[in-house]
């Protein structure tokens, strides 16, 4: 607790009182040991005589703490300085100005219900100030495992944890309540049964040597496209060659075939009547293709059914589903689940086609993601921001950026392009698809920083990116 609120004094001090005068600095204790740990700093602080020459510091309990180190410091403070502390309501109804800092100490990585009473109350009105606010560890009302029932939930600018980031904190809400994030080191190595992955500049493994061509630097096979979707088709195959890859094959009626060439004359339109795309897939040679793209832009039909199931069962390469097979594939799980080891499969489901893919809705998004990629023995990533990817036998994998640019219809079906792309490098399949999402996510952020327009971008503006940000 004493190296934890040392850390946390150093950090707070650098970070908001070394080049600021006259703060009022509030700091909010709960009865466990993050309450401790607020104890601990307030002792840190008081006893900084630069510091309190320049900044005031009160501390606010509703109970007197509870555990043995949060005793220690608090009797401390009881000692010397005993006109810092007030009950929690005084905090309550106060009228504080914006130069303030407001400090959460209430619970951390140990709460397991919603908020009620007094703490309500606190994290009220603390949001509804117009101060800086700050979290230790987590914000309070977050549920550090799980998503919590609505409720108050402190609404930080910075948060200050210890050790590693926790689940909450890369997941909805806590994505949002959080602020920036700095972990600080308190002498101990994290133990978790899951990874992070960050945006950064990842490195694939180029597909194409130097004796290449357009038959050995990669071949998709996409499904999918019907009447007035055929834009997802073309995202992905686009998406797919600006990963370098060398040949794109798009499936579709005869009807349909000059739309497409005309949207993308890189890539090789075939006609395939009713779509009975199966046989194609199956018999095409010398150019079979070394990964199929299913689902974007297709629409749900009996046809589609069937074609899914048969690849599902008897296609031995690499599969990416996406968009509406996702939700054929949910309709058809009990017909090949048997039969699911074939191959590796890659699931990117957003938030509702993971609810169809479960049969249920969700609130544990970890949860959810290890189920998916267990029921049906692929590999499963739930996009949105705080994505999560697993894999039977794997770690689960968070990517903790904050993607919100990518809420536009069609980039899923990019993302579908560059998985296809990014699993024929010579790397385990995992962690292709892991760099993949990386390369995906560094593109919306390449986008972001040399855009005009900073909180949006189109899917076509993605794949441009990906030529650029690689």
């Amino acid at each position: 607790m004493g190296w934890a609120a040392l850390s946390l004094k150093n950090s707070i001090t650098r970070d908001f009182l070394s080049q600021s005068k006259q703060r009022k600095i509030h700091i909010l204790c709960g009865p466990g040991n993050n309450g401790g740990d607020g104890f601990a700093l307030g002792w840190l602080l008081l006893t900084d005589t630069a510091l309190t020459s320049e900044h005031q510091i009160q501390i606010y309990l509703d109970k007197e703490p509870l555990t043995a180190d949060a005793k220690y410091f608090y009797q401390l403070l009881l000692k010397k300085f005993p006109e810092t502390i007030l009950p929690l309501d005084k905090f309550i109804s106060l009228k504080l100005p914006k130069r303030d800092l407001i400090i959460d100490a209430l619970f951390g990585n140990g709460q397991n219900r919603r908020l009620t009473g007094i703490y309500e109350a606190a994290i009220i009105a603390a949001n509804r100030a117009k101060s800086n606010r700050i979290a230790i560890d987590l914000c309070s009302g977050l549920i550090a495992d799980a998503r919590p029932d609505s409720g108050a939930i402190f609404q930080a600018a910075f948060t200050y944890t210890f050790g590693a980031r926790k689940i909450a904190h890369l997941l909805p809400p806590g994505l949002d309540h959080s602020g920036k994030i700095e972990v600080l080191s308190i002498g101990f190595v994290p133990q978790t049964d899951f990874e992070y992955s960050y945006v950064k500049k990842a490195s694939l493994p180029k597909l194409r040597k130097p004796n290449s061509h357009k038959y050995t630097s990669g071949t998709l096979l996409f499904f999918g496209a019907d009447d007035s979707f055929e834009g997802a088709g073309v995202l992905a195959a686009r998406a797919f060659l600006a990963m370098g890859a060398g040949m794109a094959k798009l499936y579709t009626t005869s009807s349909r075939m000059n739309r497409f060439i005309k949207a993308i004359p890189e890539a090789r339109v075939l006609p395939v009547n009713d779509f009975d795309f199966t046989k194609a897939a199956m018999s095409f040679h010398p150019e079979k293709p070394e990964v199929i793209v299913f689902g974007p832009g297709i629409i749900d039909s009996t046809l589609a059914r069937e074609n899914l199931t048969f690849l599902w069962q008897n296609w031995p390469g690499k599969m990416v589903v996406d968009g509406t097979g996702l939700r054929i594939l949910a309709e058809i799980k009990d017909r090949i689940q048997a039969n699911a080891s074939a191959g590796e499969r890659i699931l990117s489901p957003h938030h509702g086609e993971a609810k169809a893919l479960l049969g249920q809705d969700f609130d544990d998004l970890l949860h959810a993601v290890r189920e998916i990629s267990q029921r049906y023995n692929a590999i499963a990533y739930i996009k949105g921001p705080g994505g999560l990817l697993a894999a039977p036998g794997e770690k689960t994998v968070f990517f903790g950026s904050s993607d919100y640019q990518l809420a536009v219809a069609g980039t899923g079906d990019v993302l579908s392009g560059v998985l296809a792309a990014g699993v024929l490098r010579n790397l385990p399949v995992y962690e292709a698809v892991q760099k993949s999402i990386s390369v995906y996510l560094n593109a919306a952020r390449y986008l972001s920083r040399h855009s005009k327009s900073k909180d949006s971008l189109t899917p076509s503006q993605l794949i441009e990116s990906l030529y650029a940000s690689r």
